[in-house]
């Protein structure tokens, strides 16, 4: 496996990993959710059980892309990455009482940049496209 393709499985799980202490960061929830029984364990469960799921939906094509060596999963894993990208700026992005959770943010979302760059860059590229050239 080239260096690049394998510095990508790093910094994509690592990006993924660095998701759950986030968690712990996120702010108490407000007066309405806590009316409807909403309580700071319920969110972090709720947060660990999404991260989870996704985690499980795109391990597939991470192992087809990584270990497989099928282009095409490269391509949907990125295009996931892109569209996830407006995700950083909802709701609670840039407001001060959550700074270090923008932070946090954004710093895996840096990290996850940067093993794409890898993925696409360098001796990646040959790697993919002679298993498409067979």
């Amino acid at each position: 496996m080239p260096r690049n393709v394998r510095w990508f499985g790093w910094l994509w799980v690592a990006s993924f990993l660095l998701a759950f202490p986030e968690l712990l960061l996120m702010p108490a929830p407000d007066a309405e959710a806590t009316t409807l029984g909403v309580t700071r364990s319920t969110e972090i469960k709720l947060g660990i059980g999404a991260l989870l799921l996704l985690m499980a939906i795109l391990f597939p094509f991470f192992r087809l892309a990584v270990w497989k060596r099928k282009n095409w999963a490269r391509w949907v894993l990125f295009a996931i990455f892109v569209l996830s990208l407006p995700l950083l700026f909802v709701d609670h992005a840039f407001r001060a009482d959550t700074l270090p959770l923008t932070i946090y943010g954004f710093v895996g979302t840096l990290m996850e940049a940067a093993a794409f760059y890898f993925l696409f860059t360098g001796d990646a590229r040959a790697w993919f496209q002679s298993q498409t050239a067979k």
